[in-house]
């Protein structure tokens, strides 16, 4: 399948209504088959999708639109920015306690896990 600059389309567009939509002399001037021209004519076909486009968005519309699926943001949080080393070491300082206090209460929960399990007998 060709893809066609804004740039020829909208050549083609102009021509085909200057000329009063005449499909064979548009035809000619832009070298088409026959077939190729009547396709693009058509009711679905590319040139009544390249006018409506072209009535909506003027030459806006015309151009290619960007495919496939936009980039997804990240969903992490980004790290603040300092202004002072200082600002930047008291940011880690709480981190890291933040962190400490997340371990001790892993250990506190995993000691009262432990205490409540019944010892097992021996043989």
């Amino acid at each position: 399948m060709t893809k066609y600059n804004s740039l020829f389309k909208q050549q083609v567009i102009e021509f085909y209504l200057q000329h009063h939509k005449n499909r064979s002399f548009t035809r000619q001037h832009f070298h088409l088959n026959k077939r190729t021209l009547n396709r693009w004519i058509a009711h679905s076909g590319i040139i009544s999708q390249w006018l409506q486009a072209f009535e909506k968005q003027g030459i806006n519309g015309l151009l290619p639109k960007p495919k496939g699926r936009p980039v997804m943001k990240s969903k992490s949080p980004k790290m603040p920015k300092f202004k002072t080393e200082e600002e930047r070491l008291r940011y880690r300082i709480l981190e890291l306690e933040a962190e400490v206090a997340v371990l001790k209460k892993l250990r506190e929960l995993n000691q009262q896990k432990m205490a409540k399990k019944p010892k097992s007998s021996t043989r």
